[in-house]
This record gives structure tokens, sequence and C-alpha cells, in this order.
């Protein structure tokens, strides 16, 4: 069974944010590690920046899916399709929790992007470890959220065959419809 597609903007919205949301995850765990310096500090702009950007994808999305973008039934049975209809939607919560906590720990230490840019101090200095660590715990979960959404859509591809990773991927849906 080939399940329909979703529309190419909706694509677009998702494999942006995964990739962003790998990258950011893999600089933020590793710019702790390089001195302090220009290195390090453009480790951090680019966090910040790319950070930036998955907030713009994060919103165009919603409000692409709330408006325009293609929505398809769940595949399997309807258990399954609530699962992953929960999953989703814990995906795009714990997307916008991470850009929050990222957000107010920015806040708490302020921040010189790409030297030039200030991102101001607003909030007490007290403030900033727990802002940080929330942070860091929630990109963390989305992570391993994320991880289980890819492992879940690999493992129904290959055992249930019901055409669920072509629905984000459509050239593999054209793969399998000519075998």
């Amino acid at each position: 069974m080939i399940a329909s597609t979703y529309d190419s903007q909706t694509i677009r919205y998702h494999w942006a944010s995964a990739a962003l949301i790998v990258a950011l995850w893999l600089i933020g765990q590793s710019a702790g590690f390089v001195a302090d310096g220009p290195l390090r500090n453009a480790m951090w702009s680019t966090h910040f920046t790319l950070g930036a950007v998955l907030a713009a994808v994060w919103i165009g999305g919603l409000l692409w899916r709330s408006s325009g973008g293609r929505q398809l039934p769940g595949l399997g049975s309807k258990s399954a399709a609530r699962l992953t209809a929960w999953i989703h939607g814990l995906l795009y919560v714990g997307v916008g929790a991470v850009i929050g906590l990222g957000v107010l720990a920015a806040c708490a230490r302020g921040a010189v992007i790409w030297g030039f840019f200030h991102y101001p101090k607003l909030i007490g200095d007290d403030m900033t470890e727990p802002f940080t660590a929330a942070h860091e715990v929630a990109a963390n979960l989305l992570l391993g959220l994320a991880l289980a959404h890819t492992l879940w859509v690999l493992a129904r591809h290959v055992s249930a065959r019901d055409g669920v990773l072509s629905r984000m991927w459509p050239g593999l849906a054209r793969r399998v419809e000519s075998e």
C-alpha cells in the first residue's frame, strides 16, 4: 500500500526542522568543549542564528499546517494513528519549548552574536543556570523524541510497508511503486 504524500511545503518544513534540530544539538553539545576565543564565539553565534532560523521555520510550519498544508489521515489502527498524532503534537510542543527556553537563557546571559549584535541581558543572573539547564534538558528530550519518531517510521516502513516513510519522502514512493 502506498500512502499519499504531504505537499512540498510541508515536506520542506519537516526536513528543515529535522536538520536544524540536529545541527543545533550538535553545536550546543560541542561548543562547551572549545576554549574561549573566536572559534567558540562563532559556534555560539551559529547556534543563536540557527535557533532563530528554527523559530522562523517552526512558526512558518505551524501557520502552514493550520492554513494550507495537506492533512493526511493516520495510517494503521486507530490507536496507532492516535499515538502518531500525539507524538507529532509532542514534537511541535517540544520544539517550541526548546526555542522558548533558549530565548530565556539568552535573556538571562546576554550575548554578542557575530561580534556586532548584542542580545540584551534582560533577566537576572540568578536565572542563567536554571534556564540554560532547562534548555539543555528540553533539547535532549526533543532529540530523543525525534529519534524515537525516526525509528518508529523506519520500523513501520520495513515491517508494515504501509508507505508511511514515503509521505515525507515522495521519491521513495515512486521507487516503491515501480518495484
